[in-house]
């Protein structure tokens, strides 16, 4: 059974089905049931994970510019909704921007030994901001960091 459930995951991973095909750096906020604040999570290495430690301001602004916004923030720690799944990597901690960057990616970050302390009660919660209406439906459903 356990081989079936492995050759599903594989296969969704791959596209197999249908699944969307996500780009290395890509971003996204999840498990708030809205569209424009969230966690925020990196896809690499063929899987998403979260950012963990301070973004500072900078860094939330290329953010959410990176998802159609025109500004953003780190949201307060008491505000955080749901946290990752125990087994969801950490990629990357402590954003550094200039602010002319195109995607959060293109910007300074700790990663690899540099994240070792980190958890998934530090991970990032990001709220965007933009004048125009958008929808508020969250497409990402919670711990399925995998597809």
């Amino acid at each position: 059974m356990q081989f079936f459930y492995l050759l599903i995951v594989a296969s969704l991973q791959a596209g197999v089905f249908g699944q969307l095909t996500y780009n290395e750096g890509e971003m996204r906020l999840t498990n708030t049931g809205m569209v424009d604040s969230g966690r925020l999570e990196v896809f690499r290495f063929g899987v998403w994970g979260t950012v963990c430690g301070y973004l500072e301001p900078t860094a939330a602004n290329v953010a959410c510019r990176q998802f159609g916004y025109s500004r953003g923030e780190q949201l307060p720690e008491e505000l955080y909704f749901v946290t990752a799944c125990d087994d969801q990597p950490i990629w990357v901690k402590n954003f550094i921007c200039e602010g002319y960057e195109q995607r959060l990616m293109d910007c300074g970050f700790a990663q690899d030994d540099d994240i070792q302390n980190c958890t998934h009660a530090d991970d990032v919660y990001v709220q965007c901001y933009h004048d125009d209406t958008v929808d508020t439906t969250s497409s990402y459903p919670d711990c399925k960091w995998q597809l």
